[in-house]
């Protein structure tokens, strides 16, 4: 039964996980000017009130 407790906490860990190989995967915008804020892409003089979300900073992949 302990093993199987073990198993269904492993298994809701994956679920909720945004783990990817790919990186360009792992964000679904790149914020090519400004910066990552939440979802979304704002400017970098503004004060993200946002909390961590798929957006990234520079590199590549969609830009917004």
């Amino acid at each position: 039964m302990k093993n199987f407790k073990i198993l269904v906490v492993l298994v809701a860990a994956l679920m909720f996980c945004n783990c990817s190989d790919d990186d360009d995967d792992s964000c679904c915008r790149v914020c090519s000017t400004g910066q990552a804020c939440g979802d979304s892409c704002i400017a970098e003089t503004a004060t993200c009130n946002e909390a961590p979300g798929c957006a990234c900073n520079g590199g590549s992949g969609p830009l917004y």
